[in-house]
């Protein structure tokens, strides 16, 4: 598929992986190489976006909206920490929480949060020998299915989804396969912190991207499960597309909020 989409696709056998990452310490008997593929620090992304945007003259304002006020079929303000904002059009991306919101305007949005785990381990951790200089590119495990993703000064192990509501308890039997990987290549793992967020899932796999039925002036951005930092540029740019009116990029009918 992604060849026939134009990618840049390599089929490697055993030896063919072992020769591009020779670090790799999983057993396997062969790999795909997407040529075209990179990773990103989420952390830092969010940093570095956070600060572009304010040097841009956005305004960031942190809150809770707690209410939204609809009159017709707009929503003209939202309460946000007692403090009525308003404005011409709303974008609700809050990922897994989105439903809470589209629910008073009218659509039960189907979004499950999909709980994933990762493991994240610095450098010092690991065998630095086998490690930590020589792995350069990110590992999705198939058999596993978990990724093993460098960092600057870290490693990352991730995966599993659980769709167990809101519960973010750490479930060990779930992050064991995560630490099995991680002691492959690192030492004292039972001792780093696991994390475990939501990752907002839709029922077909695609996201939200669209008006509300009810409220045409408020566009949903959500359901895009694990791919979020992958979909998020054509997201936004289908938004605002559509907040300008203008021929969106893609088809949206296929994301819209009431399929």
């Amino acid at each position: 598929m992604a060849e026939e989409v134009g990618l840049d696709v390599d089929r490697l056998d055993r030896e063919g992986t072992l020769d591009l990452e020779p670090a790799l310490k999983t057993q396997i008997s062969g790999s795909v190489f997407f040529r075209q593929d990179t990773s990103i620090h989420p952390e830092l992304l969010l940093r570095a976006l956070e600060a572009h945007v304010r040097a841009g003259g956005v305004e960031i304002r942190e809150g809770e909206v707690t209410s939204m006020n609809l009159g017709g079929r707009a929503v003209s303000s939202v309460i946000s920490d007692g403090e009525e904002l308003a404005a011409d059009h709303f974008v609700l991306a809050a990922g897994s929480w989105t439903p809470h919101l589209t629910r008073p305007l009218g659509l039960n949005l189907p979004v499950q949060p999909a709980k994933g785990y990762s493991v994240t381990v610095p450098v010092e951790h690991c065998d630095s020998d086998a490690f930590a200089p020589q792995l350069k590119i990110p590992c999705v495990v198939s058999d596993e299915k978990l990724s093993i993703t460098p960092m600057p000064g870290c490693i990352r192990f991730g995966g599993m989804l659980a769709l167990e509501g809101f519960d973010s308890s750490i479930n060990e039997r779930r992050v064991r396969p995560i630490r099995r990987q991680a002691e492959l290549y690192c030492t004292n793992v039972g001792d780093i912190q696991t994390w475990s967020g939501f990752r907002p899932a839709s029922p077909d796999g695609l996201p939200y991207i669209g008006s509300l039925p009810r409220a045409p002036n408020v566009l949903v951005a959500t359901g895009h499960g694990m791919m979020g930092v992958t979909h998020g540029p054509i997201t936004g740019q289908l938004v605002a597309q559509l907040i300008a009116r203008q021929t969106p990029s893609l088809k949206v009918e296929p994301f819209r909020a009431n399929r």
